[in-house]
């Protein structure tokens, strides 16, 4: 059971990083994300080790570590690159006024994309390691880390970008629309 209290504290650090970084405390903020990847990293391994199994078929560890791999890769793709100042030299010259809201790439099709990542994760490590904990945890965190975007959205986002309500009527908040896949395919194409 600490394996899934420790992988939900890391959620619940969540609107304190967001604070952190609303109130630029730029060195708290990363003392909190640090607290943050260690508390998840902790459950998420803790849970892929725990020895009570759930019985599968092989085949399901193919698909597993296919999710796996595709929610690590979209996870660091649309939460650090996506939204990195690396990616946007012409903000990054501005940075004092704060983090720049980002509506395209996979922000097109949700605006909590890492949400859907997460999910896709430990829904795939979950059928790599069978674990029994995982199959718990997993469903657990993924409701807090939707929790922490509701937060985001409740006491941050709308302060900080004088454009989200905008980007709210057209995106959706965590399920793609058929109308937001096709926002998303013509930025990818262009």
């Amino acid at each position: 059971m600490d394996t899934v209290l420790a992988g939900g504290a890391a959620f619940l650090l969540g609107p304190l990083i967001d604070w952190a970084v609303y109130n630029k405390k730029n060195g708290l903020t990363l003392v909190l994300w640090i607290a943050f990847g260690l508390l998840l990293g902790y459950g998420l391994v803790t849970a892929v080790r725990h020895p009570v199994k759930v019985e599968l078929a092989p085949y399901w560890s193919l698909a597993g570590w296919l999710l796996t791999v595709a929610g690590a890769a979209l996870s660091l793709y649309s939460v650090f690159w996506e939204v990195s100042p690396a990616r946007h030299p012409q903000a990054s010259a501005t940075a004092s006024a704060g983090p720049r809201l980002v509506m395209d790439g996979t922000y097109a099709l949700t605006r909590h994309p890492g949400v859907l990542w997460f999910g896709l994760l430990v829904l795939g490590l979950f059928l790599v390691s069978r674990s029994r904990i995982m199959l718990v945890a997993g469903p657990v965190w993924t409701a807090l880390d939707a929790l922490w975007v509701l937060l985001q959205e409740r006491f941050f986002f709308h302060r900080m970008f004088p454009e989200y309500t905008h980007y709210c009527q057209t995106t959706p908040m965590l399920l793609p629309t058929p109308a937001s896949v096709r926002r998303f395919l013509r930025g990818a194409q262009g």
